[in-house]
């Protein structure tokens, strides 16, 4: 399975990104919180899909931010474990 699935946390993201996407991926939302993100990370392990994109507003990020900003993750982190590095081989 080679197909992209991008997850929005909100209902409003993934609406958007459904329009953006169109027949590109499969969109996904998956609900706000620790516990919502828990029970989406178990259907995950268990759904196929060859890539994977996360994509919503994050506008509790940082006060820094401004609306059409890019966030790119540099690290993978487990609640209670250590973080793995990304790298873009760039």
């Amino acid at each position: 399975m080679n197909r992209l699935l991008v997850c929005s946390p909100l209902r409003l993201e993934a609406r958007a990104v459904r329009r953006g996407i169109g027949a590109g991926g499969d969109v996904r939302q998956t609900g706000y919180g620790p516990a919502k993100s828990a029970e989406q990370a178990a259907w995950l392990r268990e759904s196929p899909f060859g890539m994977l994109a996360i994509a919503g507003t994050g506008g509790g990020l940082t006060g820094d931010l401004s609306p059409g900003d890019l966030v790119v993750g540099t690290q993978n982190k487990q609640v209670g474990g250590s973080g793995n590095r990304i790298t873009t081989g760039n």
